[in-house]
């Protein structure tokens, strides 16, 4: 599959390399493609340290290309959890915004996650 990731930084590269890995076709769009620190595209590290444990919630109204996204987010090693149309994305947002809180204001660091759990 072909590819686009916006941005070359620690998450666009992490999650670029991983795809490529995986045997995706991947480019990336950023501001400067000439700047020096985008040679090579070194490895990194964001999103390793919680890949196996951290459900990843999408959303989209295809349901066809809903199924292409969690087969690429598997590709990057998470649990992908299908949130259904596109109109979810609002109740997942404030999520986001909760991590964001949690990591940069409250000491929790990039490293934490939500994990969702099942019982069986």
């Amino acid at each position: 599959m072909r590819i686009a990731v916006i941005g070359a930084g620690n998450v666009g590269k992490a999650v670029g390399q991983k795809w490529a890995a995986a045997g995706h076709d991947v480019r990336y769009g950023v501001r400067n493609p000439a700047d020096a620190k985008h040679a090579g595209l070194a490895v990194a590290t964001v999103g390793e340290a919680v890949r196996d444990a951290a459900a990843v919630l999408f959303a989209g109204d295809d349901p066809s290309r809903r199924a292409d996204v969690a087969s690429l987010l598997r590709d990057l090693g998470f649990d992908p959890v299908d949130a259904g149309p596109l109109s979810s994305a609002r109740l997942l947002e404030p999520l986001a915004m909760l991590w964001i809180d949690l990591a940069m204001k409250r000491g929790q660091g990039r490293n934490a996650a939500f994990v969702l759990m099942h019982r069986d």
